[in-house]
């Protein structure tokens, strides 16, 4: 496969589209999961700064909650909705004490209970310990939660970035509507983004035509395209791009991209297709006090030792 296009792939994503250094796959762009908010909530509420730190997040947090909304709407009654606010947490918590966890729990240096995995359902839990989210989040779907921060019940849902028309198109006011980068960081210290790829594409070994397929990705490859596919999936181009490439909505999380100070999202480096899943029903049970963090760690060793 012509290899122009693959200079372009930043280097923390060659793995998820390869293998032993080498590129198969090209991809048009990453999803950032970010904070989808209602811009009416924060001023009601007297936050006219959006946060950028985990200490800023929960000082908005308390004013939220102390003007009567939710701060955090959250849908745990649909799977996969239950990995959001790990996923978001974990960049800059687990893979800045560890930037290369991923690689390390693969080689079997690192488990999800001997490492930073632990500050991020520690910091789960506090969200919600704190009352920061909305009733039964358990017995709240994806659709609801949604609904809670397009009418102004709630202020944020923690959400992968395509959510976000959804939710401004549902809204009284689109111009209420908008994305900022999750802040899990400490104060003082780097943010990281969690962005995971998009569908890949590739040229089987056994085409009838590798060279025309070949030719074809090539295309798709060309900045102008990958843009524009991007812009239409509401993802950011692997390269970043430029402002006018991209959705509004993602103008905050360019610098991110840009800067490298993204991680891919978890499961895309797991071993196998039962952690994930072993993952939704943990984070359940966690928010429901039915296990605890070494109970939830211990679940995910488990099913991610399994072949």
């Amino acid at each position: 496969m012509s290899v122009g296009w693959v200079q372009q792939v930043p280097q923390n994503l060659k793995p998820l589209l390869g293998d032993k250094g080498k590129t198969y796959l090209w991809s048009p762009g990453m999803t950032p999961i970010g904070a989808i908010y209602n811009k009416k909530v924060f001023k009601e509420a007297g936050v006219t700064k959006l946060p950028t730190s985990w200490p800023e997040l929960l000082a908005a947090a308390d004013k939220i909650k102390a003007a009567g909304k939710i701060p955090f709407a959250v849908g745990n009654q649909t799977p996969w909705v239950t990995q959001l606010i790990p996923y978001a947490i974990a960049p800059s918590t687990a893979f800045t004490q560890d930037p290369n966890l991923a690689q390390d729990m693969l080689d079997g240096k690192k488990t999800f209970s001997n490492s930073g995995w632990r500050t991020v359902y520690e910091r789960y839990l506090e969200l919600e310990k704190k009352g920061y989210f909305n009733p039964s989040p358990n017995g709240t779907t994806f659709e609801q939660q949604q609904a809670m921060v397009a009418q102004g019940k709630a202020a944020m849902a923690v959400q992968v970035s395509a959510v976000a028309p959804p939710i401004t198109d549902a809204a009284k006011n689109s111009k209420d509507i908008g994305l900022f980068p999750f802040p899990a960081n400490d104060a003082g210290t780097d943010l990281k983004i969690p962005a995971g790829l998009g569908a890949g594409y590739g040229v089987s070994a056994n085409s009838k035509h590798p060279a025309e397929a070949k030719k074809f990705i090539a295309f798709l490859a060309q900045p102008e395209n990958a843009a524009t596919y991007a812009k239409e999936n509401i993802q950011l181009p692997l390269t970043g791009g430029d402002n006018a490439d991209i959705n509004p909505l993602l103008t905050p999380f360019v610098p991110f991209v840009k800067s490298g100070k993204t991680v891919p999202f978890m499961d895309q480096q797991w071993p196998n297709p039962k952690v994930q899943p072993a993952h939704f029903a943990g984070v359940q049970e966690l928010a429901a006090g039915d296990t605890d963090i070494n109970g939830l760690l211990k679940k995910l060793d488990d099913a991610y030792q399994q072949k």
